[in-house]
């Protein structure tokens, strides 16, 4: 999480970008054992309730889009309203829609420039 807070993108501009940061609450009971067992903690869980990244993130690259941009976020089934939310205050996207993954599930932000 840090290296991509602390990352200089001074400068640098993206016609799209992708990402699948933590956005697993820390206290999330759900979360299954094999994928606690395989992954680092950093890359799971944030939080918030699993926000922080995912706010951090987007306020960090929103500036690097290039205008016509697309910019996606992974995201938890549950957080995309607040999401959502969070992004459409940047004021600064024709639109942002949440994208369901093949279980029917809120997985990702799709903001368009």
């Amino acid at each position: 999480l840090a290296d991509v807070l602390e990352a200089n993108l001074e400068n640098q501009m993206f016609d799209l970008i992708v990402a699948n940061p933590p956005y697993i609450s820390e206290s999330d009971p759900l979360t299954e054992t094999f994928v606690k067992k395989f992954e680092p903690s950093l890359a799971l869980f944030a939080g918030n309730e699993g926000l922080q990244a995912l706010y951090g993130w987007s306020q960090k690259v929103k500036n690097h889009l290039n205008k016509p941009g697309l910019m996606l976020f992974e995201m938890g089934h549950t957080q995309g309203p607040q999401f959502k939310q969070f992004v459409e205050n940047f004021g600064m996207f024709s639109s942002v829609n949440i994208l369901k993954d093949l279980s029917g599930l809120d997985r990702i932000l799709k903001c368009r420039q």
